[in-house]
């Protein structure tokens, strides 16, 4: 099974930070926050390249819910 991998913004008054998560089917499998959008976006481009799956950028309140295979692939 692929995973998908979120890079999501999460705002804090005037401060930005960014949170990559790695789902894998309907469940998260791990997610971890970097204070810049470049250290996440370095972060998720390896991670996806180790995974073999695709990157989304969201909003703050949007979830990968029900993510098939088919929808990675």
């Amino acid at each position: 099974m692929r995973a998908l991998i979120r890079l999501r913004e999460i705002r804090q008054g005037k401060r930005s930070r960014w949170n990559v998560e790695i789902w894998r089917g309907d469940s998260l499998d791990g997610s971890r926050v970097y204070p810049d959008r470049p250290a996440a976006r370095r972060v998720a481009r390896a991670a996806a390249e180790d995974y073999g799956t695709v990157v989304i950028l969201a909003g703050p309140d949007q979830a990968p819910a029900g993510v098939s295979q088919e929808g990675c692939a």
